[in-house]
């Protein structure tokens, strides 16, 4: 079969994935950057986000996907995330092409929330969203097919650590790495353990900004050094976007793949994943249970150890690949 994919191309974004998986299945696809439909002049890009939160080139980039599927003729065409794709555009695709989405997002958070993008989502056939939370909103939305389906891990960036080399290792060793974002929560959280002494290591988005962060953050990298990064670490920290009403994360699942030990915010998601606490993760529930719960792990290797490895074969022989999410989406239209 065919399937288009609309999403991003590069690093670790979920599109990229979705190629590959596609492929590895034995289909035919393709993809369509939807990075395309945020380049233009800066002034014209802040205008056209101030008037409605648009993508400058919204038009252009839903002509493009148009185009493609009268040209090319796809089984399915699959959005990762909600791609700037507009309602319209959806509603005139041949009926005889499947349409689904994979939210990775909260479309209703206030930082991105867009009137176009939550009439896009009820054109669809098919909604699966990564939060549990959202299904009921979904349906008021008028969506017709809202499914639970969880984030997932991509076996080409998330694997163990390849260097054995000591230096190396070295250069990447810490006691308690969080990567990830710093949501408003989240700097709340790592900057109270920082005060309670507790070592971080951080890396992604925005720690910069705060000079208590900034002097544990290592900058924003790709999958090799955060391969590296996770390995090293004695603890690695999981935290959900609170704004973005997860239960889980990306990170629940790239964590154990590479072989990392993980503490986990206390979720009805994250139980569902990894069982009691103590199985395969340990939980906590705010920042004393996160910080008495760190200083215990710190001064316990062995328990550590039996923790990252548990967690590392569940996820690892659990079907948690993006290739085994599309498998399900592909099955649940009946065109796999």
């Amino acid at each position: 079969m065919r399937v288009l994919i609309a999403g991003g191309t590069t690093g670790t974004h979920v599109g990229a994935s979705w190629l590959r998986s596609a492929v590895e299945l034995g289909h035919e696809a393709r993809l369509l950057d939807a990075a395309e439909a945020y380049r233009g002049p800066a002034p014209l890009r802040a205008l056209a986000w101030r008037m409605g939160r648009r993508p400058l080139g919204l038009a252009r980039y839903s002509k493009s996907v148009s185009d493609t599927v009268k040209e090319w003729r796809p089984d399915l065409f699959l959005s990762a995330g909600v791609s700037p794709v507009t309602e319209r555009t959806l509603r005139q695709m041949d009926p005889a092409v499947r349409k689904a989405v994979y939210l990775t997002d909260d479309p209703w958070n206030a930082s991105h929330r867009a009137a176009w993008q939550l009439k896009a989502i009820t054109a669809y056939d098919q909604v699966y969203t990564t939060k549990t939370a959202l299904e009921p909103d979904l349906k008021r939305l008028g969506c017709r097919q809202v499914s639970y389906l969880p984030f997932a891990y991509d076996p080409e960036h998330f694997h163990p650590a390849e260097s054995v080399d000591p230096v190396e290792r070295a250069r990447y060793a810490s006691e308690v790495l969080f990567y990830g974002g710093a949501d408003n929560d989240r700097v709340l959280l790592i900057k109270s353990l920082i005060n309670q002494s507790v070592p971080m290591t951080l890396y992604g988005g925005y720690w910069e900004r705060d000079p208590l962060t900034r002097a544990h953050w290592r900058g924003q990298v790709g999958p090799q050094v955060l391969r590296q990064a996770i390995a090293g670490a004695a603890i690695n920290l999981c935290l959900v976007r609170r704004s973005n009403r997860d239960g889980h994360s990306m990170r629940s699942f790239e964590i154990p793949a590479v072989g990392g030990c993980l503490i986990a915010e206390d979720t009805a998601e994250h139980r569902a994943l990894y069982g009691e606490d103590g199985r395969c993760v340990r939980y906590f529930k705010g920042i004393t249970d996160a910080a008495a719960l760190i200083r215990r792990l710190l001064d316990a290797p062995e328990e550590r150890r039996r923790l990252a490895e548990a967690a590392h074969r569940l996820i690892r022989s659990g079907g948690h690949t993006y290739t085994d999410r599309l498998r399900a989406i592909l099955e649940a239209g009946r065109i796999s």
